[in-house]
């Protein structure tokens, strides 16, 4: 650093130090510090904007994919109930027409019983059931 720099930067502050520092250090080195300060400043809004992206569309994509299970656990829930509530009414129809199957065997079974005892009892013919 020149000398004249060193006296420029050690005086109290003036509004006319500005002009006192561009003249010492000349415009086109004025110009590459502001440049500079300028794609600092441009570099570190971009880093921001990009980490705020990301995290962003990290959040929306852990949105999605939680509703995404959310959706399919309540799909799968529902399915499964229905399967149950399917398979419980197919049960209880296939006893329904077991039992009632069973009923009119045992009905046939039992008319053809009374049928046999008629036909060897005697005193059927005569239109009483007495002995």
């Amino acid at each position: 650093m020149s000398l004249e720099v060193m006296v420029i930067l050690t005086k109290p502050t003036k509004a006319a130090d500005g002009m006192d520092l561009l003249h010492a250090f000349g415009w086109k080195e004025v110009y590459a510090a502001i440049f500079s300060v300028a794609v600092v400043v441009v570099v570190v809004v971009v880093v921001v904007v990009v980490v705020v992206v990301e995290v962003v569309v990290v959040v929306v994509v852990v949105v999605v994919v939680a509703v995404v299970v959310v959706v399919v656990v309540v799909v799968v829930v529902v399915a499964a109930a229905a399967a149950a509530a399917v398979i419980t009414k197919a049960e209880s129809i296939m006893y329904h027409y077991y039992s009632c199957g069973f009923f009119l065997r045992r009905c046939i079974s039992f008319r053809l019983e009374i049928q046999r005892c008629r036909s060897v009892l005697p005193w059927e013919n005569s239109g009483s059931f007495e002995p």
